[in-house]
């Protein structure tokens, strides 16, 4: 999956629709997947959060972030033993700065959401 663009959710502007979350870019509804409740984030998010889109299986679908750092072009390391079996994630990185970042898997958030979309329905 490639990111398609990113783009800012106001509070206000979220919305529901047939029980799914969705953000209103352009007159065209995307579902979204808040990232904080899928990884349990503590804390409050920023007032305005970016919303990265993606293309899955022919559908776009967002996922909240609380920030975008920028375009990276980088070498994937996988996981180690431990965080193999990490539901969502499918590897690693180190940044320029040496922190690490983790490499989403964003077919499997998007499948693992709607999962729970469809118990809780």
């Amino acid at each position: 999956s490639i990111v398609s663009e990113c783009v800012e959710l106001k509070r206000e502007e979220a919305e529901k629709a047939h029980g799914r979350r969705v953000a209103n870019v352009r007159g065209e509804l995307i579902p979204y997947i808040r990232l904080r409740e899928t990884f349990l984030c503590d804390g409050q998010p920023p007032p305005i959060e970016q919303i990265v889109i993606t293309e899955i299986e022919g559908q776009r679908v967002g996922f909240v972030v609380d920030y975008v750092i920028g375009g990276h072009q980088t070498v994937i390391k996988n996981m180690g033993r431990v965080f193999r079996n990490l539901e969502g994630v499918s590897g690693a990185t180190i940044l320029g700065d040496g922190s690490v970042a983790l490499i989403l898997n964003a077919p499997k958030l998007a499948q693992r959401a709607e999962l729970e979309e469809q118990i809780l329905a």
